[in-house]
């Protein structure tokens, strides 16, 4: 509370203290007091730097002219995650609020002074800032605290957006404007309800903005989905309200990936009905386009791009694991699975196996086996590697892995009569179901070897370090 009232008192103070006669900046006071707040940017002490960023945010017009420049720059700096910080979130938020007011203060000028207003040398620096915090998914104790800088960068979007549209729209070239909308429907379709509620708010804003907003991708569509009569009506923070209006949004090119990564973070969430209303919308999707093997692939071309994107990022990755275990068990990608040629079965496959590999997280270990358990429908090589990865999992450390995996691998026996020989299936399910797979590693490897025989597959072997010279 004191900090916030020093904050607001700030720009009185200034006022009455460091204008000159003719109501500008006291030049020299001006350079101490920016000088000094810059300083305190990068205060080994977070509560510091969060006062003086907001000090920074408060500061009336007449003590930004001429300084912008370095303003601008401090504060852009203190946005960015470092890996000695990265827990400082509150900082970071405090970042954008005071860069949002800050150029909210100077204002847009397109062909104006670059160290006094926005203009055209200065405006993509401060979008790069904004775009790049909305990245942020730090964590600690208290759970995902980036949602707060995402939140703040969102409303300065907002703010920063209307006005260099009223002022000066041709700054807001088409990139910039993609880039912002897909920003805030990957948000929309996100696992948290506040952090959704904030950007279906403002993603609706920007939509029926007046002016209107130039650029926007797939405009009609948009407006098709998201009928400006029907806003009222909306809940945004509701998964059941706004998901089948998001969802239908993977047939535009321009946004499908951003709908589809943030359905993955919420069909492999924990939240019951986020879970519930996320994966219905997204499997009745894929059901409608099954038989239709081209749209079904700009899907999966989708979703292997962001598998690579990811890569070993367990925010994505593991629901991501849990997503492919839900779409591949009830059959969303049967025409691609049941051929050969195809390339997403490979590449789930080789997203699987690099995950996994030297993961000690249970967790992400069993999705890793469901999700190859369910490619074990699919025809010739991809079942071959994968029946050798599971195989390799029924001799893992941890016993609990070996005795899941097995009980997987049964299940799949069961259900799937063509994976193993007709002639050696009653002993393969004789031999997953009654040995005790919890017992030493070094009984369960001939056991397990002969499952190897009897499926046709190579006996893993361990590959040995090269001794040091």
């Amino acid at each position: 509370m004191i900090q916030k009232a020093a904050v607001n008192a700030l720009p009185a103070f200034f006022t009455t203290y460091y204008t000159t006669q003719f109501g500008q900046a006291d030049h020299k006071k001006q350079e101490q007091v920016i000088e000094k707040y810059l300083r305190q940017l990068k205060s080994p002490l977070e509560v510091t730097r969060q006062g003086h960023l907001l000090a920074l945010g408060s500061l009336p017009p007449f003590m930004l002219h001429g300084k912008l420049k370095p303003v601008l720059a401090g504060i852009i700096q203190a946005t960015q995650i470092t890996q000695k910080e990265s827990k400082w979130a509150e900082a970071r938020r405090d970042a954008i609020k005071a860069l949002t007011r800050v150029c909210m203060t100077v204002g847009v000028e397109r062909d104006g002074d670059p160290t006094r207003a926005l203009c055209v040398s200065n405006i993509p620096q401060i979008y790069e800032a904004f775009l790049t915090a909305m990245k942020d998914y730090s964590l600690d104790s208290r759970g995902d605290v980036g949602a707060w800088v995402r939140e703040a960068t969102m409303s300065g979007l907002e703010e920063i957006t209307s006005v260099v549209v009223q002022k000066s729209p041709d700054l807001f070239q088409p990139s910039l404007c993609e880039h912002v909308m897909k920003c805030l429907i990957q948000q929309s379709c996100e696992k948290i309800d506040r952090t959704r509620s904030y950007a279906g708010t403002i993603f609706i804003n920007l939509l029926y903005h007046s002016p209107d907003i130039p650029y926007i991708p797939h405009l009609e569509k948009l407006h098709t989905l998201f009928p400006e009569k029907e806003i009222g009506l909306i809940n945004w923070a509701a998964p059941g309200d706004t998901f089948p209006r998001f969802t239908k949004l993977l047939d535009c090119d321009k946004y499908r990936y951003s709908v589809l990564l943030g359905l993955t973070v919420s069909v492999g969430g924990l939240t019951e009905s986020l879970v519930k209303h996320s994966s219905t919308q997204l499997q009745s999707y894929l059901r409608n386009m099954c038989k239709d093997v081209d749209e079904l692939t700009k899907i999966t071309s989708t979703l292997t791009e962001i598998f690579h994107d990811y890569h070993k990022v367990d925010r994505v990755s593991i629901p991501m694991l849990k997503m492919l275990d839900q779409l591949i068990s009830i059959g969303c990608f049967d025409s691609l699975l049941e051929h050969e040629s195809h390339p997403f079965p490979l590449d789930v496959y080789s997203f699987v196996k690099s995950e996994i590999q030297k993961c000690g997280d249970p967790q992400k270990l069993l999705c890793g086996a469901d999700v190859l358990c369910g490619l074990l429908q699919c025809p010739g090589e991809v079942r071959r590697k994968c029946l050798i990865s599971l195989s390799i999992y029924l001799c893992h450390r941890f016993p609990r892995i070996r005795k899941l995996t097995a009980n997987k691998l049964y299940e799949v026996f069961v259900t799937y009569d063509d994976i193993a020989p007709v002639e050696n299936l009653d002993e393969i399910m004789t031999i997953l179901s009654e040995t005790l797979w919890d017992n030493d590693i070094e009984d369960i490897k001939p056991i397990r070897n002969t499952l190897c025989n009897l499926l046709d597959i190579p006996v893993p072997t361990t590959v040995k370090k090269a001794a040091a010279s």
